[in-house]
């Protein structure tokens, strides 16, 4: 397997998470201090979600997921309470 197979195998994942999560980094017109730390605390969550994902660490990925949930938390909060 090459990296070109590499490549494709993980283009359909890649395109269902962009899908998925596209509508928290919209974010209703709402930018502040807030925002951008739950909107940085979701991407690295999600990163490392993905990493121990293929890692294969069930109850990690679980808090990784967690953690980037509560970053579309405070995004959500943000949007809600402007």
């Amino acid at each position: 397997m090459n990296t070109r197979d590499i490549a494709e195998a993980i283009s359909p994942i890649i395109a269902e998470y962009t899908r998925e999560e596209q509508p928290v980094f919209v974010a209703a017109g709402v930018s502040n201090d807030a925002t951008a730390r739950g909107a940085t605390m979701f991407f690295y969550a999600r990163v490392a979600h993905s990493v121990i994902y293929i890692a294969g660490i069930p109850y990690l990925r679980t808090l990784a997921f967690l953690v980037g949930f509560s970053g579309m938390l405070g995004i959500a909060r943000q949007i809600f309470t402007a």
